[in-house]
């Protein structure tokens, strides 16, 4: 306790030990308690699945696959401890010193409760390679990954309300292991976004596998991976009556002692009001079984309810089914059609308006009851016409309730915690966004031209029917696509030059050369003025030098150069390299006077 700082709190319960069994005595025998466990609260008293006492008790945790190399490595560890692998015992008959793999979730061990705080001071849990967490937590990310791998679903992976950092991270950890899966997009963190991502940074999860968002699923900014996404699980507040560790799940969720409060208080009151609670359960579900793409949906909770488990999913699924079938019979009733595909009226129905607006008085002399039949006839043939029409709802569109036995192959709904409710929701008919499934939806929109028309008879095969409805389905689901074939095809101007043998002008390039000599002729011109003013400067100035030094005129020469156009540097002489400067008395006068 010294260590961890706990030295003080034992010394405090120490000293008050006396006063707290008193106090505890004098509870026993106002409520007549012959046990401890009749002090607890009635709602939690007889919650199913929770467990009080010591004896018997499981402690569970997953191990950090980013942090461990293999499974060998994990094992010599937790040997060191003094903790043996047993394969042969069940969870319910551990030992101190043993622990066992849980049969469902993956990465997941179970060990005896006393031997917890062994483990919970060892490198194991400081150097993140081992996390505690409770088994029940765990069931619908195990779960959720085992779907995936059976039915193949590709795409990113929604979470819709974070239960805790390490479940997060399990999940996440769970995902990465699977070649199939996208990312994790975890909703509804809130304020304590920066605390999650540093958490999942020390376990080991990359941006790249997982990305948190502070807002909640349904109120999220639309973006391109949310709407990829083709799996979710949701899981929404509950009222954690079934939660087996009330104490582990707060401390998992960094300390929640609001959470702690509501669930140990004395009624139950302290939890929050149960229509608040079944109101964004209801909207989670609705929202998600709405998007488009959605294919899969595990729903978990913790609680014995029957208004939050079973009546919550048939209602969700009826409601979803509901909807998809009023959509799609608006979408494709047949509608009565009085305008042609140019968008005018057709002849028929001018002259019937025509005739209309001749015989206007005879309308309005005719009886009520008259109009009144025939809009009771026209009724009638509406309602003719619907009953007339087989209107069949394709199953991609609806949903149905799956089972876990579906997913695992084999009966695991007695592995499952009494206190944790897991349901299956899925389509009918699950469609597959992969390569191979968008090259289908191109190919029937025509973006590879007509398939009928490339295509030999040899190579032409029957489409099921399956498959033919799923992609007359699938084209609502996405933006209808025109390409015009004619003008992708059309001969560029490279095209054209390299097919003639004759070399064709580029316009552009004429306009440069003229461009250029125009510039060309402009910077000879002020070159060559330039340098007639250097010629006069540079004149003058030895025309000066000689007067001062009489003795070296008689050798000395005048040098005049010329300048290049674009680089303004001096070039060669002219050919006449030496111009000699005769030296008479009125030009030497002439000069000075210039000066």
């Amino acid at each position: 306790f010294q260590t961890v700082g706990l030295k003080g709190i034992e010394d405090a319960l120490l000293k008050a030990k006396t006063h707290l069994a008193a106090s505890i005595s004098r509870l026993r025998i106002s409520g007549s308690a012959l046990i401890l466990d009749e002090l607890l609260p009635m709602h939690l008293r007889t919650a199913e699945g929770i467990s009080w006492t010591d004896e018997g008790a499981i402690a569970s945790g997953w191990i950090n696959t980013m942090r461990v190399l293999s499974k060998n490595e994990f094992i010599k560890d937790m040997s060191k401890l003094k903790l043996q692998l047993c394969n042969d015992t069940e969870t319910g008959e551990l030992d101190e010193n043993k622990y066992v793999f849980d049969p469902i979730c993956p990465k997941m061990i179970n060990l005896h409760d006393k031997a917890r705080e062994k483990l919970a001071v060892s490198d194991l849990v400081r150097d993140y390679r081992f996390i505690f967490l409770e088994r029940s937590l765990c069931l619908g990310a195990a779960t959720l990954a085992q779907a995936i791998r059976v039915a193949r679903l590709c795409g990113p992976v929604v979470l819709t309300h974070s239960i805790a950092p390490r479940h997060t991270g399990y999940l996440a950890g769970l995902l990465a292991d699977i070649e199939d899966a996208g990312k994790l997009l975890a909703f509804g963190v809130g304020d304590h976004r920066c605390e999650y991502e540093a958490y999942l940074t020390n376990l080991g999860v990359t941006l790249q596998q997982c990305t948190m968002f502070s807002e909640k699923y349904i109120s999220s900014p639309s973006s391109v991976e949310l709407e990829r996404a083709t799996v979710v699980l949701a899981t929404p507040p509950c009222s954690y009556t079934g939660v087996r560790d009330i104490v582990d799940l707060a401390v998992a969720r960094g300390g929640d002692i609001n959470l702690l409060e509501s669930l140990t208080s004395d009624t139950a009151s302290g939890v929050k009001q149960p229509h608040v609670l079944l109101a964004e359960q209801f909207s989670t579900l609705k929202y998600a079984l709405t998007r488009p793409n959605i294919q899969f949906l595990i729903y978990e909770v913790h609680t014995i309810l029957p208004s939050e488990t079973t009546e919550m999913i048939h209602q969700v699924v009826q409601y979803a089914n509901q909807l998809a079938m009023e959509k799609y019979i608006c979408e494709h009733l047949p509608k009565r059609k009085t305008l042609s595909k140019d968008g005018k009226i057709p002849k028929s129905i001018k002259t019937d308006v025509h005739r209309q607006e001749q015989s206007r008085e005879h309308w309005e002399d005719q009886s009520q009851h008259e109009q009144m039949f025939l809009c009771k006839r026209e009724d009638e043939e509406d309602e003719k016409l619907l009953d007339t029409t087989d209107i069949v709802i394709p199953d991609s569109d609806l949903f149905e309730v799956g089972t876990i036995d579906e997913i695992y192959g084999e009966t695991n709904e007695r592995m499952l915690d009494p206190g944790c409710f897991i349901a299956v929701i899925k389509r009918k008919e699950m469609m597959q966004f992969d390569s191979l499934f968008m090259i289908k939806v191109a190919e029937s929109k025509g973006l590879f031209g007509d398939s009928d028309k490339q295509r030999n008879p040899k190579q032409k095969a029957e489409i099921p029917s399956a498959i033919r409805q799923t992609l007359q389905i699938s084209r609502r689901g996405f933006k209808r696509i025109k390409v015009e074939i004619d003008r992708i095809a059309a001969p560029t101007h490279a095209w054209m030059l390299r097919a003639k043998n004759k070399r064709q002008p580029c316009p552009r390039h004429s306009r440069h050369i003229i461009r250029d000599e125009n510039l060309l002729s402009m910077q000879i011109c002020e070159t060559r003025k330039r340098d007639a003013h250097r010629w006069w400067r540079d004149a003058i100035t030895f025309l000066v030098d000689s007067k001062s030094h009489r003795d070296v005129m008689k050798d000395s020469r005048f040098y005049a150069t010329r300048s290049d156009p674009f680089t303004q540097k001096p070039l060669y002489p002219f050919h006449a390299k030496k111009m000699p400067l005769k030296c008479h008395p009125q030009q030497r006068n002439l000069a000075f006077d210039f000066i």
